[in-house]
């Protein structure tokens, strides 16, 4: 018996809230500090794909529009409140009849307006897929930006976030 692979391009654009927080931290040879920030905003973008019977390989871009609770800590002032973030991720997960199940790696993640580098992460989700054509997803991720140097005065940043997204999956 012969059995047959069938392949399909999928398209997903979405929009999501997410909340978490942003850490950034300071360390030079004498002293060290963090601030920890709640951040909160709308996230919109893309992913597409590849999926074989219930496979799903593809990428993700994704804007986030977040926003710092507040714009001073013990350590770190800030001019204004934007925490804007661009992420490209690439993006594995398992279809099943009504429901998915999806891990992806951040593999540029760049604040914007910011001396840090890009940074990388992780992301997990589930998926439910409440009509044909529309799905909703609870996802967390966690990423870590690159880090800068000014005057010898190293300077980190992470955040973490749990986003819920609102998709609309169609297939060619």
């Amino acid at each position: 018996m012969a059995s047959s692979a069938h392949a399909l391009v999928f398209i997903e654009p979405m929009v999501g809230y997410g909340t978490g927080t942003a850490t950034f931290k300071f360390s030079d040879s004498t002293n060290s500090g963090s601030d920890e920030f709640d951040i909160k905003g709308l996230s919109y973008g893309i992913k597409g794909g590849l999926e074989i019977g219930g496979l799903q390989l593809g990428a993700e871009y994704l804007e986030n529009k977040y926003k710092l609770d507040k714009t001073t800590g013990d350590f770190f002032e800030f001019d204004e409140k934007d925490y804007d973030i661009k992420e490209t991720s690439a993006l594995i997960g398992y279809k099943f009849w009504f429901a998915r199940a999806y891990a992806g790696y951040i593999f540029n993640a760049k604040l914007d307006d910011s001396d840090f580098k890009a940074g990388k992460g992780h992301k997990f989700g589930l998926t439910f897929y409440a009509l044909t054509h529309l799905a909703i997803s609870l996802e967390y991720k966690s990423v870590e930006l690159g880090d800068f140097t000014d005057e010898g005065i190293k300077f980190e940043n992470n955040y973490k976030t749990t986003s819920l997204i609102v998709s609309f999956p169609f297939g060619i």
